[in-house]
């Protein structure tokens, strides 16, 4: 890995979280699918977004992938 290492996971994972992405519009267009999860023994609607889900699927620290994505930008930024 690089000097980026989250960057580069959520990266080389986009045709991948593109591919769930359309496939849970599509599902969710077409019925009464809904992301849910268990408190203890009840259900609930899941709070979490689908960036955060997939993040964690794919094994991405959310946290530092924006500290990372700071450091880019600040790294890019011109400085006099």
């Amino acid at each position: 890995m690089g000097e980026y290492p989250e960057c580069e996971k959520w990266a080389a994972t986009r045709e991948e979280r593109l591919l769930i992405s359309r496939f849970l519009d599509w599902l969710w267009e077409h019925s009464e699918a809904r992301l849910a999860q268990y408190h203890g023994e009840k259900l609930v609607a899941c709070n979490e977004s689908l960036d955060s889900l997939l993040a964690g699927f794919f094994g991405v620290d959310m946290d530092k992938l924006e500290l990372e994505r700071q450091a880019l930008l600040s790294n890019a930024t011109v400085k006099p």
